[in-house]
């Protein structure tokens, strides 16, 4: 909540299965947050299925300050390794990630 939105970057991205979709949004954010140094707070996604999955977002956040962000733990990458994706009333998901 105390992040700023005042940057703006929009994401699309096709792919033949949910699975590999999930991987290579996640991976975009990453990129973006290592390369642009930007990290991100609101979301807004729409996932369309039609002869495989596309996945068109905008998302806001702010650029990264290091004497205003902290981080613990930096990924390196987003894998396959034990990734579930179950849907019900929402989806429920389960990513590794190498750190």
């Amino acid at each position: 909540e105390k992040l700023g939105s005042e940057v703006r970057r929009e994401i699309e991205i096709f792919s033949q299965d949910i699975e590999a979709l999930l991987v290579d949004w996640l991976s975009e954010l990453l990129y973006l947050f290592e390369v642009d140094a930007i990290v991100f707070n609101k979301f807004k996604v729409n996932i369309i299925e039609e002869e495989g999955f596309s996945l068109k977002a905008y998302v806001l956040g702010e650029a990264i300050d290091l004497s205003k962000h902290s981080f613990d733990t930096y990924v390196k990458g987003v894998t396959f390794h034990d990734l579930k994706i179950k849907q019900d009333d929402g989806f429920c998901v389960q990513v590794v990630v190498d750190v």
